[in-house]
């Protein structure tokens, strides 16, 4: 089962997205030409859910000449609660997080049989 993400803003303005436990969890980021140029070319893309101390790396495919990232994973082994997700971008020395140094937080709820 895809979900895409339900994303609201908390009572602090916080960006938040749910998604339920069991379902497969799928995120584009898209650049402007002006952010793909500031960024492009990198040497590598990485995006992973933090929870507790526990990380789960997701995979991340790009595409170049539309200037996005796709990333997908799979939430069966997720924990139900607050989840934070990251995307950093390498380039040499540098590593830039995306989008503009926060996480994105994701609350996981209890999935279930969709009627």
């Amino acid at each position: 089962r895809r979900q895409a993400l339900n994303m609201n803003k908390d009572e602090r303005g916080t960006l938040m997205a749910t998604i339920k436990k069991g379902s497969t969890f799928i995120a584009t980021i898209m650049f402007t030409e002006n952010e793909w140029a500031g960024v492009y070319p990198w040497d590598e893309i990485i995006a992973f859910i933090t929870q507790e101390s526990k990380r789960s790396e997701l995979e991340v495919v790009v595409d170049v000449e539309n200037y996005t990232a796709t990333i997908t994973g799979d939430t069966a082994e997720w924990q139900v609660g607050p989840a934070k997700f990251d995307i950093w971008i390498m380039n040499g020395d540098s590593t830039i997080p995306v989008p503009n140094g926060y996480s994105i937080e994701i609350m996981v709820i209890q999935g279930g049989l969709m009627a």
